[in-house]
């Protein structure tokens, strides 16, 4: 999954900072696209793991008509769909809230199309990387102020538009290749 996800990412960034009315017009059909996108991944990973324990002599008996359909089943849910569903629910989620704390405040806090692009990116970096997107988001607008207060921009109000996806691939990668090597982060999996 991670190559579908991180793809989807950078498809979007690209969007983002060349097309930005493009990303706007168009939000709702994109955030079902990303959806969509990462169920096609979901189902070609699980057909892929239908066809490699099919030709394997052991494998073979976890299939039909040696078992029940339903453990193959239970197993791509829990290890391709799953993920995903967690996180959509998180990222469905954090869009409401942002929504309704953004409209409390007079529409200052995200930009036309940001709430949008950051459930997306909430989606994209799947379970458990859920968890650490808010911190990780954090940590990169702290490092985005040092740097503006380094160059003297002391006090300037930075937008979180163009930080959500570089976050979500960042937590795409750290999970995929430092989190997942961890003995409490295999705990949290499905």
């Amino acid at each position: 999954m991670l190559l579908f996800s991180v793809t989807f990412a950078l498809f979007l960034l690209g969007a983002q900072i060349c097309r930005r009315s493009f990303l706007e017009k168009r939000q709702n059909i994109i955030a079902i696209a990303s959806v969509v996108w990462m169920s096609i991944g979901a189902g070609l990973l699980s057909f892929l793991q239908y066809r490699v324990w099919s030709s394997a002599d052991v494998a073979n008996y976890l299939l039909p008509p040696y078992t029940d359909i339903s453990y193959f089943l239970y197993y791509v849910g829990t290890r391709f769909f799953l993920p995903f569903g967690a996180s959509l629910v998180f990222a469905v989620l954090f869009v409401v809230a942002m929504r309704i704390m953004n409209k409390r405040m007079g529409e200052k806090f995200f930009d036309r199309g940001e709430i949008t692009v950051a459930g997306i990116a909430i989606f994209l970096s799947g379970f458990p990387g859920v968890l650490i997107f808010v911190p990780t988001l954090i940590l990169f607008y702290l490092l985005y102020h040092l740097v503006n207060v380094v160059r003297g921009k002391k006090g300037e109000r930075i937008p979180l538009f163009f930080l959500w996806l570089p976050v979500s691939i960042s937590v795409i990668l750290i999970n995929n290749f430092w989190l997942s090597r961890l003995d409490i982060w295999k705990l949290m999996k499905f």
